[in-house]
């Protein structure tokens, strides 16, 4: 019978133990299993606000196990609290946090390591049982981030949960106002049948329920991707249901260097009204499938694509390469993206031999991409290595 893992109470004070060489390890034995949990709750108690990563005084130390949370976090100047990161969260430039699992990888000591008072996620909370088991202290939060509404409601809860109501209502006001600011400017214009797909010959389309979704409507748009059949949110799209779907706008993301394939291979289905009207356009931001607050400063690019206005007034290009701005302000902010010429055909079609076959986001878990879930990034397709 394996020895139970005992539950730590956190001592008033004393003395700084530093981190042990096993932090980390993967574990395969329950007996091994408990000591290592155990010597990390007994750091997690003594060494509280010490270490290299280190919140401020009095502050709240956070565990953001989403990338969307991590991007609030940092939207909102909470950076300092945040102690440890998922994998494929982004951070802010020239800002490292240690990297504490994804949804995939779980890493029970690598959190316990950093020391949290609160864990923000996308997961049920019944996925850091093993934590809470070894540190009763530790809060998880879980949070519901799938629709555009979500996002100022997660900014509502993070504020609330670390004391920082004024600054959460500020950010979250801003992001409803940039939204609705798209959805007045284009209510009388003709809404477009739109589709936002990742990846190309095995594209996977973002039905009802998706922040996506959400965002063609209010760019004025309507989501034909809702009309593939499909058992999950996010559903694989044969090339034949997007046809069928007749998009007279189609949106492609890709990882950066594939712009020009995915251009290509997307303009040769004449079948496709998009296509044939020359609206077809391929984002590569990271930001476009990671629902947080920078979509405020994107979705006016997306209105721009859907009504077709012309790059020169908009900043928008049928094809985009994207630089990391770093953190960015919800509105309307110019996001760092260089706008490409299309490429000579032979050599669009020798880059799409080069990528790899497919495009279909790393992983769905119950029809939602990861990075809803926390933990994995949404969608790179083409080739992306995280």
């Amino acid at each position: 019978m394996s020895p139970q893992v005992p539950r730590l109470t956190r001592p008033p004070g004393g003395p700084t133990i530093g981190l042990m060489s096993f932090i980390g390890t993967t574990i395969r034995r329950p007996a091994t299993a408990c000591g290592l949990l155990a010597a990390c709750a007994l750091l997690a108690c003594c060494s509280r606000g010490t270490g290299p990563t280190t919140a401020q005084a009095g502050s709240k130390r956070v565990v953001s196990f989403s990338p969307a949370i991590t991007q609030m976090m940092f939207d909102m100047g909470l950076g300092e609290q945040v102690v440890g990161v998922t994998r494929f969260c982004e951070l802010p430039a020239g800002v490292e946090r240690p990297r504490v699992g994804d949804a995939l990888s779980f890493n029970s000591e690598a959190i316990l390591a950093v020391r949290p008072d609160v864990i923000l996620t996308q997961t049920a909370a019944a996925k850091f049982q093993g934590v809470l088991d070894v540190d009763s202290h530790v809060k998880v939060v879980p949070m519901s981030i799938e629709s555009l509404s979500d996002i100022p409601a997660a900014m509502l809860k993070i504020g609330q949960e670390l004391g920082c109501e004024k600054v959460a209502r500020r950010k979250a006001d801003a992001f409803s106002q940039a939204v609705q600011a798209v959805e007045q400017r284009v209510r009388l214009l003709p809404r477009k049948r739109t589709i936002f797909v990742m990846g190309t010959d095995r594209p996977t389309a973002a039905g009802e329920g998706t922040f996506v979704a959400d965002m063609i409507a209010a760019a004025g748009g309507v989501n034909v991707g809702a009309a593939i059949s499909g058992q999950t949110i996010w559903r694989p799209a044969q090339i034949e249901a997007v046809i069928a779907a007749r998009p007279d706008v189609l949106i492609c993301q890709v990882s950066p260097g594939r712009e020009e394939a995915a251009k290509a291979y997307w303009m040769r289905w004449k079948d496709i009204p998009a296509a044939t009207a020359g609206q077809v356009y391929i984002v590569s931001d990271p930001d476009w499938s990671i629902p947080g607050p920078h979509l405020a400063r994107l979705l006016p690019k997306l209105s721009a694509m859907i009504h077709g206005k012309p790059a020169s007034s908009t900043g928008v290009s049928p094809v985009q390469r994207t630089t990391k701005t770093g953190e960015a302000e919800t509105g309307e902010a110019e996001t760092g993206e260089a706008e490409t010429g299309e490429a000579g055909e032979a050599e669009a079609e020798e880059k799409e031999e080069e990528a790899p076959r497919g495009g279909t986001p790393l992983a769905l878990m119950g029809g939602t991409p990861l990075a809803l879930m926390g933990g994995t990034p949404m969608p790179r397709p083409e080739g992306h290595n995280s």
